[in-house]
């Protein structure tokens, strides 16, 4: 009797840890973009006083336990919003169309001057310092994450 309890205890503990093991992946694939990945310091910078575009750069913070791709982005002062990397191609800064920025799990991904960020083509009233510009962040798994962006000069 006392061995066919020992054995039922070692199956429930297998039972319960396979349990816990299948919700913890469960919780993974499941896992929302736009409820794991924050912002820090998002801002709308000008290229030029009189130019109709400009350049977002924020800091993109993956707390969840998978990467995620932001695969777009909207604004409804632009008519046009873009991902974009500078490159260098014969000793100049150029900017690329790019289709996707990865955001690692557990991790951050910059998108900064000089590198990745959010291009705003085609602005379609002039953007003044400190107006606040609401980004729409597009994830590869459907969600959305509005941020609202501060204008500098």
């Amino acid at each position: 009797m006392r061995k066919l309890g020992f054995i039922l205890g070692l199956m429930l503990t297998a039972m319960s840890t396979a349990v816990f093991a299948q919700t913890k992946m469960e919780q993974v694939s499941t896992e929302v973009a736009a409820k794991v990945v924050t912002v820090q310091q998002p801002g709308v910078r000008l290229m030029n006083t009189h130019a109709n575009a400009a350049e977002a750069y924020m800091e993109l913070d993956n707390k969840g336990q998978k990467a995620h791709t932001l695969i777009a982005a909207y604004t409804p002062v632009d008519e046009e919003t873009v991902l974009h990397k500078t490159v260098m191609e014969n000793g100049k800064p150029v900017m690329r169309k790019i289709q996707r920025i990865v955001i690692p799990a557990k991790n951050a991904t910059e998108l900064k001057f000089g590198g990745i960020h959010v291009m705003l083509l085609g602005i379609k009233e002039p953007l003044m310092p400190n107006q606040v510009v609401n980004i729409t962040l597009i994830f590869n798994d459907g969600s959305n994450l509005v941020v609202p962006a501060k204008v500098s000069a």
